[in-house]
């Protein structure tokens, strides 16, 4: 069985143990100049990632919010009992074959996983856990070697080779972007990205579009997503934390000198593996404490976490077994003489690998691990749901055992309200179970489970979740108002408005023009059903310069059809070609984003990124002008060398400056909008001391004589 080395095994999720590959593409330009008359190189690393259209801009992404859990001091530890796993309940192998079975991953009571046949192609089976084990099947062919493998029912997703993830909805593949270590829940996926040298982002996609969570992370690993919250591990700039997006801010729930990785999310709790200054355990996250699960001198890695439950791979001393926690004792399930690895639990159920000793690969096993005389039950579908009620019901069996259930409910996953306790006897049957609630708000999610208790423990459903609809005086047409156009360049515009959908699905679109006929409209988008002010935007693009454009949002619902008020902006002008050559040069400090204005005295036309994280972009932003142009550009610095100028040459390239200069723009009107040195140049391969950048635009076919020239400088410390 292919062994994870111990430096390697901290890298790497539970239910896709997939090696780090690095696996980042790094392309090399070369800057030529002359220090103490030798030649130096300086490389510009740029992420494959960088190119990705999807990419977002990180500037627009929050940072982290102050972390809630500062250090693990106030770790509970362990003092769970280790029971001999119930041996009435065997295991069934899944596979029997001579080909490797990697990555087992079982939820919603389908187990899917990746079988490498002997002509080395890779394949997606499946198998449903209700049926006989021999209906289990292939569904599709990998492109390349998945490095992991997240299941929600039929449907996958994983990474390929270049880190192209892979979205299976159980007949298609479909590309989702570039990125690895994806995570699945109901068709929407998170996953982690690089966008730099040492610097990468969690990104989640919905189905229809994706958001950044965080940027400016250091190498982000074992993303885990649940019902829109995402969990993972990244460094914080000396070791591996584990953080938390809760749909609205960023939780660091770590915050310590040892290493934290591989977490599982569920329903707001984690599971991790963490250092505890002398090996590797378990630790479990409740949402506001933290719980040290194992507490031995052996490993223990890949936890997979549901419903308060946890299994895990850990030595026993000899090689990995499988081991359970139920929220109060561990069980061994698997004792052998072979490594068990790579758990997935779901309900009462795990499946994981084991090493076949007759064949040496590996092959997928299934195992139920808990007893049959915990009550069994069952949620449905709410019922007769009004703005302020809802009948809930469901199925109990007490398995034999005196049992009480009652219904929890909230408007959060902790719920923080129950029913009153009722009792389902003593039987071995399914009984049906109802319960109205009342004083509900209109237009609210509320979350809810089924819990039932019998002296041998209690069991409960997983959450299901159901709306209000909106109090008759909440039901109305969408209310929109037009809001004051932004960013108004000579050929561009950010229009905006804000639409309260008034508690119902709700579609709007901008029409702009000349006049109040408009007679041209922004593409149809959607804002889901609520009760919230949303400001939405659209940006205009080949506008007239000096051009007056009227403006009004159009919403509409299911109630009708409501237009904002008729706005105006004025497109600025075009930029005058250069008349004389300016008698000092115009400079300011250096802008994240180059100011275009129509003015030569307010404009920023170079633009240099964030040099404190170790790197910057340098780029050029230049309004529509009059006529032709050319752009020069241009930079000067004595740590480099003291006694010439550099022109940056289209490539880019580098020449001294003399007596023949080449424009790095050539014969355009603008505007111009163009990252320079491409993406992320490394900070640290250059030499310190200030770098001013020049940048200066002429007529078309005209020298210097006749010019605007724009500095600004860099100081690298």
């Amino acid at each position: 069985m292919e062994r994870i080395n111990e430096v390697e095994k901290h890298y790497v999720s539970g239910s896709a143990a997939n090696k780090s590959k690095g696996v980042f593409l790094m392309k090399m330009k070369r800057c030529h100049g002359v220090l103490l008359g030798g030649v130096i190189g300086i490389l510009f690393w740029i992420s494959a990632a960088g190119a990705d259209s999807e990419m977002i801009d990180p500037d627009t992404i929050p940072d982290l919010v102050t972390p809630v859990i500062q250090g693990q001091y106030n770790i509970t530890k362990p003092g769970f009992e280790v029971l001999p796993d119930n041996v009435g309940f065997h295991a069934i192998r899944v596979t029997d074959n001579s080909g490797a079975d990697l990555y087992p991953s079982l939820n919603n009571g389908i187990l899917s996983w990746v079988h490498k046949d002997s002509s080395g192609t890779y394949q997606l089976y499946q198998w449903d856990v209700s049926k006989d084990v021999s209906t289990a099947s292939k569904q599709t062919n990998f492109d390349r070697e998945p490095g992991t493998l997240s299941s929600y029912g039929a449907s996958a997703v994983w990474d390929e080779y270049l880190d192209q993830i892979k979205f299976w909805n159980g007949s298609t593949i479909k590309d989702i972007a570039k990125g690895w270590v994806p995570s699945l829940f109901d068709g929407k996926i998170a996953y982690a990205k690089k966008y730099g040298r040492n610097s990468c982002g969690i990104y989640y996609y919905n189905g229809r579009s994706t958001m950044a969570i965080v940027n400016n992370q250091k190498d982000c690993f074992d993303v885990s997503l649940y019902d829109g919250h995402i969990a993972w591990s990244a460094f914080d700039g000396h070791d591996g934390e584990i953080f938390y997006w809760d749909g609205s801010s960023v939780i660091q729930v770590t915050n310590n000198e040892q290493d934290d990785w591989a977490p599982s999310l569920y329903d707001g709790h984690i599971a991790w593996v963490g250092e505890d200054g002398h090996d590797f355990e378990i630790f479990y996250w409740d949402g506001s404490s933290i719980i040290q699960i194992t507490n031995n001198d052996k490993d223990e890695r890949a936890p997979s976490l549901y419903d308060g439950r946890i299994a895990w791979e850990g030595k026993d001393g000899i090689d990995w077994e499988i081991f359970y926690w139920d929220g109060e004792h561990i069980r061994q399930i698997t004792d052998n003489d072979v490594d068990d690895e790579d758990p997935s639990l779901f309900g009462r159920a795990v499946a994981w690998l084991q090493e076949d000793p007759s064949g040496g690969d590996n092959e997928v096993y299934y195992k139920v691990i808990e007893s049959p005389d915990l009550p069994a039950v069952q949620a449905f579908p709410a019922a007769n749901v009004t703005e302020s009620s809802a009948t809930l019901s469901g199925t109990v069996n007490p398995n034999g055992k005196e049992t009480t259930w009652h219904f929890e409910y909230g408007t959060s996953y902790s719920y923080g309200t129950n029913t009153s306790s009722q009792t389902a006897g003593n039987g071995s049957t399914d009984i049906q179970v109802e319960k109205t609630i009342t004083g509900l708000s209109p237009s609210t999610t509320y979350y809810y489970r089924l819990v039932a208790t019998n002296s041998d423990g209690t069991s409960s459903t997983s959450r299901r979740q159901f709306t209000t609809p909106p109090s008759a005086a909440q039901v109305s047409p969408p209310l929109s108002r037009t809001m004051p156009a932004e960013d108004i360049t000579s050929t561009a515009a950010t229009i905006k408005a804000v639409i309260n959908p008034n508690g119902k699905e709700t579609t709007y679109f901008f029409e702009y023009g000349l006049d109040t006929n408009y007679g041209s409209r922004t593409t149809t988008a959607t804002i889901s059903a609520n009760s919230s002010d949303v400001t939405v935007t659209a940006s205009l693009s080949n506008l007239q310069p000096a051009t007056t454009y009227h403006y009004r949002v159009v919403a509409t619902n299911s109630e009708g059809t409501e237009n904002g008020d008729d706005k105006t902006f004025v497109t600025a002008s075009a930029m005058p070609l250069p008349v004389f050559a300016p008698s000092s040069i115009i400079s300011y400090l250096p802008v994240v984003l180059p100011v275009t204005n129509g003015d030569v005295t307010q404009i920023k036309p170079l633009g240099i990124g964030d040099i404190n994280n170790g790197k910057f972009n340098l780029h050029i932003g230049l309004p529509l002008f009059a006529g032709p142009i050319d752009v020069y550009l241009a930079f000067y610095s004595a740590a480099v060398d003291p006694a010439n100028f550099y022109l940056i040459t289209p490539g880019p390239d580098f020449e001294k400056f003399g007596t023949t200069l080449t424009p790095f723009i050539s014969n355009t009107s603008g505007p111009v909008d163009e990252k320079v040195l491409a993406t992320d140049l490394d900070v640290s391969l250059l030499p310190k001391g200030t770098y001013s950048f020049y940048l200066a635009v002429t007529p078309h076919g005209v020298g210097l004589e006749k010019s605007y020239i724009w500095n600004t400088d860099m100081v690298v410390h």
